[in-house]
């Protein structure tokens, strides 16, 4: 068993101002994921990873996977924007295919 802290950012702004009203908050979950799960990721050999998703309007969010570890706290999280359906791609899939 793998204990996972994704964390949100959005390094692609396409904003007016370039800026991002969520760039200070921390928004991070975690989980839980199996010995297989974690191997289909790569990060069974790999501590960490990212995965990113693009918008046509600019913007571009990157979720990290960082394998925690054992013992380690959790951080605070700010939630998750909204964004959930991105780590249930990564689980999924090993890769963010898209809001359906």
């Amino acid at each position: 068993m793998y204990r996972i802290e994704f964390r949100l950012t959005m390094p692609g702004r396409g904003s007016a101002s370039g800026g991002w009203s969520g760039s200070e908050r921390n928004y991070l979950i975690f989980e839980n994921i199996s010995n297989k799960t974690a191997q289909f990721l790569g990060l069974d050999k790999e501590k960490t990873k990212s995965w990113s998703y693009g918008w046509d309007d600019g913007w571009t969010a990157r979720i990290t996977g960082r394998v925690m570890e054992p013992g380690e706290k959790r951080l605070k999280s700010d939630g998750f924007g909204g964004y959930n359906w991105m780590v249930v791609d990564i689980i999924c899939y090993n890769e963010i295919r898209g809001k359906r």
